[in-house]
C-alpha cells in the first residue's frame, strides 16, 4: 500500500516515451511498418501494467509489474518495466501525437529505451521529494541508462543469428521488443489483451502459421500451451513478459529481456 506522501508516475506520458498502436488480427504480415510515436507532449497511456510510484522515502515503487528503483542506496535500477533515460531516444518511425486514443499498445516496459526514459524521470521526481539525495538518485539513473545501452547491444549480437526467421506468440505482448530488435512475430493467437480467442482466431492462426511458415510458437507460464499446440506449430518455447520466474533485484529487469531473447534463440535456432 502506498504512503499517503506517494507520488505516481504515468509513465507513457513521459516525455520521449516511444509508443506503438496495438496490432490487429492474428496475422500481423499487413503490419508492414510499425507505427510508432515518440510521445513529446506526454499524453501516453496510462494502464495497471505501466504506472511507476515514487514515495517519499525514495523506494521509487509501482506494481509488481513496473517499478523503477533508483534509490540512495546506490543499486540504480529501475524494476522491468519502468525505467528509463532521460536521452528519449526515438527512431526513424517516431513521431508526435497529441492523442492516440485506446489503440496504444501498453506493453512499453518490453523496450529497454523506454525503460531507460523512464529512469530518468522516475530519478527526477525522487530527487523532487528526497533532495537530500537528489545526487545519488541521478547518478543510479545514469548507471541504469548506461546499462541499457550495453543490453541493448548484447541482445542484438544475440538475436542476429535468428532474425527473419517467422514466428507466432500467444498473445501480443511483445512488439516493443520485436521492433527494438528487428525480430517481428508474423502473428498472435490472442490479441494485446491476452482475451481468450474465438474458434475463428484459432482457426486463423492455423492458417498464418501454414501460410507463413511459422517455425516456432512461445507460450506463457500464465497461460495453457494447449492452443499453441492445437493450432501446429512445429516447435514450442516459453516466454515470459512478466519475469514471473526471474529472481528480484537490480538485475531483474535486464535478466526479463535476457531471458526474452534467449527464449526466442532456443525456439527459432
Amino acid at each position: 500500500t502506498l504512503g499517503a506522501g506517494a507520488a505516481s508516475i504515468s509513465v507513457l506520458n513521459v516525455q520521449g516515451t516511444f509508443l506503438l498502436d496495438i496490432r490487429e488480427g492474428e496475422n500481423f504480415a499487413a503490419h508492414d511498418h510499425d507505427h510508432g510515436h515518440e510521445d513529446e507532449h506526454g499524453d501516453g497511456h496510462e494502464d495497471e501494467h505501466e504506472e511507476g510510484h515514487a514515495d517519499e522515502h525514495g523506494d521509487g515503487h509501482d506494481d509488481e509489474h513496473e517499478e523503477g528503483h533508483a534509490d540512495e542506496h546506490g543499486d540504480g535500477h529501475d524494476d522491468e518495466h519502468e525505467e528509463g533515460h532521460g536521452d528519449g531516444h526515438d527512431d526513424e518511425h517516431g513521431d508526435a501525437h497529441v492523442d492516440h486514443g485506446d489503440e496504444i499498445d501498453p506493453h512499453a516496459w518490453l523496450d529497454p529505451q523506454n525503460a531507460a526514459v523512464w529512469a530518468g524521470e522516475i530519478a527526477t521526481n525522487l530527487a523532487e521529494l528526497d533532495p537530500e539525495n537528489a545526487s545519488t538518485y541521478a547518478q543510479n539513473a545514469q548507471m541504469f541508462q548506461q546499462q541499457m545501452t550495453a543490453l541493448e547491444t548484447e541482445l542484438n549480437a544475440s538475436l542476429s543469428q535468428v532474425r527473419g526467421r517467422p514466428f507466432v506468440v500467444f498473445h501480443d505482448a511483445y512488439h516493443y521488443f520485436e521492433h527494438r530488435f528487428e525480430i517481428e512475430a508474423v502473428g498472435s493467437v490472442s490479441d494485446s489483451d491476452a482475451t481468450a480467442p474465438s474458434a475463428a482466431r484459432v482457426s486463423a492462426s492455423q492458417a498464418t502459421i501454414t501460410d507463413l511458415g511459422a517455425v516456432c510458437a512461445l507460450a506463457e507460464p500464465q497461460y495453457n500451451p494447449g492452443l499453441l499446440t492445437a493450432i501446429g506449430a512445429a516447435t514450442l518455447g516459453v516466454i515470459d513478459p512478466l519475469g514471473t520466474e526471474q529472481k528480484p533485484g537490480p538485475q531483474l529487469y535486464p535478466n526479463v529481456l535476457r531471458a526474452i531473447a534467449g527464449s526466442l534463440v532456443d525456439c527459432l535456432e
